[in-house]
Parts: structure tokens; C-alpha cells; sequence
């Protein structure tokens, strides 16, 4: 079984997000190489060990650069943690924890997010948390209490907003309330869905009352994609190495992640 993950980058000048490099499980093995997005800024520095633009890294284990970035399993809180993301203590997954977290964390400017899955009928589906809920007013943040799971959401351009003009706000249904954003990484995606007039369905899978507000609401998108769509199409998501360089691995790992 292959799942896939993108490393956004944040570059501070200009001020813009980035996709810069590719996570991969095949087959139990870790595959890591940078993609086309790393070559878009001159203040881009290679991750640690991952020292050049053009290698692919392969390993039996998950790189420490990632597994740093999930709660570690010896924690006393970290079964709560896992009921919040929806998985199971026994049979996880680190790469569907780094996922949903968009591996956190206060001391850089990195982003996670995982490659949708895309069924045999081109009905794209991902799991995300919604962003934004700490900027709600009190009288919101208290509405949040009447949602339910299974509770359908709608996604709402947001044209007029002043710090990303492609940004998609939630709603609720009835009564009718903010609920979040959708991440940053879906976004361009879905206004082209959403232009296509493409059926759209978005729920709410879990509702965690006690959980901070990034790991609050967890929501699920289904969307039935016109045909050719790819997700993630731009320059940015594509392998810096070469075709060749990942024949060597024995994987069926496609470079374009299609």
C-alpha cells in the first residue's frame, strides 16, 4: 500500500508557502526526495541529512526529521491524542498522524499534508482538521457546541479576504455559523471543483469538545472529480531526481504520484 505526503515550506521573503519535498511509504519503506518548489527561492536550505536537491532517500524506518514530529507514544495524553485524530491505539498509522497534525511545530515554518485518495469512480476523499477556529468570536466558538458528527458543512469563497483572496471558508447548515477554513493545501484544488460545478460533499466526522482548537473539528471531503483531474498539478509537487533515480528502489512509486 502506497500513501504519499508533501513539506510545505514557508518562505519569508516574499512571504509565501512552498512545496518542497515528497514523503512516500511503499511496501514498508520510506521514500523522501525534494520536489520542484525547493529550486522556486534562493533562501530555501536543505532539511538536515537530506543535504542534496537531487538524491532520493530510502529507509526502513521513518526519517527522523518526521518522527519527531509526532507525540510520542509513551506520553500519558497520547491515546487521547490518537482518539481526537480518529485512529486506533493499535493499528496507527505515523504517516496518517503527520497527516492530520500537518506535523506542528512552534520552532519552524514546515507543513505536512497528505496526497487525497482517488477511487476507481474519480471520487476524490481526505481527512482534515478545520483551521482558523481560534480567531472565531466567544459567541461562536459557543455555537460550535450544537454540531454534531455526520453534520454536513458547505465550502464558501472567500474572495474578499484580504490575506488569501482563494481561501474557502465552512459553514453549518441550520442554524447557519462559521465553522473554520479549509487547509491551505486544498484550496486551489477546490476552487477549480467548485468552478467545474464538481459534487461536492463535506461532513463532519468528529466533533472533540476538550480538544485545542486545531484539533477541534474533523472533517471529511468527498468530491467526484471531472475527468483528467490530478490533484497537486503544479511544477511545485514534481520530483527534483530523475525517473532513473527511483528505478533502483524495486517500488512502484510514480513519480508524478498520479
Amino acid at each position: 500500500m502506497k500513501k504519499t505526503l508533501f513539506i510545505a515550506w514557508k518562505d519569508k521573503n516574499p512571504s509565501r508557502w512552498l512545496t518542497v519535498a515528497r514523503l512516500c511509504c511503499i511496501d514498508k519503506r520510506y521514500i523522501f526526495c525534494y520536489t520542484k518548489g525547493a529550486l522556486k527561492s534562493d533562501n530555501f536550505v536543505p532539511f538536515g541529512r537530506f543535504l542534496s536537491l537531487n538524491n532520493v532517500y530510502v529507509s526502513d524506518e521513518l526519517f527522523p526529521l518526521f518522527e519527531n514530529r509526532i507525540l510520542n507514544s509513551n506520553r500519558s495524553e497520547f491515546n487521547d491524542f490518537l482518539s481526537w485524530l480518529s485512529l486506533d491505539n493499535k493499528s496507527y498509522d505515523p504517516l496518517d498522524i503527520l497527516a492530520l497534525t500537518e506535523g506542528r511545530r512552534e520552532t519552524d515554518n514546515l507543513e505536512i499534508f497528505p496526497y487525497p485518495k482517488i477511487d476507481d469512480n474519480n471520487v476524490l476523499t481526505i481527512n482534515f482538521f478545520t483551521h482558523g477556529l481560534n480567531h472565531i468570536n466567544n459567541l461562536s466558538q459557543e455555537n460550535l457546541n450544537s454540531l454534531h458528527p455526520k453534520d454536513n458543512l458547505f465550502l464558501c469563497q472567500d474572495r474578499q479576504n484580504p490575506k488569501d483572496q482563494d481561501a474557502i471558508l465552512l459553514r453549518s447548515d441550520d442554524p447557519i455559523m462559521f465553522v473554520g477554513y479549509c487547509p491551505r493545501y486544498l484550496v486551489k484544488d477546490f476552487n477549480i471543483l467548485l468552478k467545474n460545478n464538481s459534487k461536492i460533499k463535506v461532513y463532519i466526522k468528529k466533533i472533540n469538545p476538550n480538544a485545542p482548537y486545531s484539533y477541534r473539528i474533523l472533517c471529511t471531503i468527498e468530491a467526484k472529480c471531472p475527468p483528467n483531474f490530478v490533484p497537486y498539478s503544479e511544477d511545485q509537487f514534481l520530483p527534483i531526481p530523475s525517473k532513473d533515480s527511483f528505478k533502483c528502489l524495486n517500488t512502484d512509486c510514480k513519480i508524478s504520484c498520479k
